[in-house]
């Protein structure tokens, strides 16, 4: 039920969201049912295992349907100053899980400029983050500076020569630029 509500109730990119947290708990969940009738033709894992990506779609459905992004921000952020006070004024980089969980939360409350913030930090304290340059293409292009989505992208390339999301995340650029 959870599910069926985020998706009816999300739009936009949390609608895509929805969407895969509702195929999470399908798929894994379908494929738990015929693993436990003997109808694969392979053996799964344990069924703990297989039901975690269930457990995922259901808590991201959750999320959606509760409108928990705020929440999640928030937490982030005590986080972040958690952190930041056992540092004790050092000057060490931040987490880059605590940075990536922040900028994603305030993407999906639709402030790109602070989500792009976030995500520049990230990739000044950790160049090698695939994720982040991901994101900060991804919230470059939400704010139209596609000139940073670009390099980003390229950077994205450059990390990992196999990532979908650095080719499509430069074509977007590409085409909203009219060289396409």
């Amino acid at each position: 039920l959870s599910v069926v509500a985020g998706i009816l109730k999300e739009r936009g990119g949390r609608f895509g969201w929805a969407v895969r947290a509702g195929a999470l708990v399908v798929v894994f969940a379908w494929l738990a049912v015929l693993d436990d009738g003997g109808r694969l033709p392979f053996q799964l894992p344990e069924p703990g295992v297989v039901l975690v990506p269930v457990a995922v779609g259901l808590a991201l459905a959750a999320l959606f349907r509760a409108g928990e992004w705020q929440r999640c921000l928030e937490c982030a952020r005590r986080l972040r100053d958690t952190a930041a006070a056992k540092s004790h004024g050092r000057a060490e980089p931040m987490s880059p899980d605590i940075l990536r969980h922040e900028g994603r939360a305030l993407s999906m409350l639709g402030r790109h400029a602070e989500a792009r913030t976030v995500f520049a930090e990230l990739t000044r304290a950790y160049p090698e983050s695939i994720e982040g340059w991901r994101d900060l293409a991804a919230s470059s292009l939400a704010l139209s500076d596609l000139g940073r989505a670009q390099s980003a992208a390229e950077r994205l390339i450059a990390l990992d020569q196999q990532s979908p999301a650095g080719y499509v995340l430069g074509g977007l650029v590409s085409e909203r630029q009219g060289s396409l």
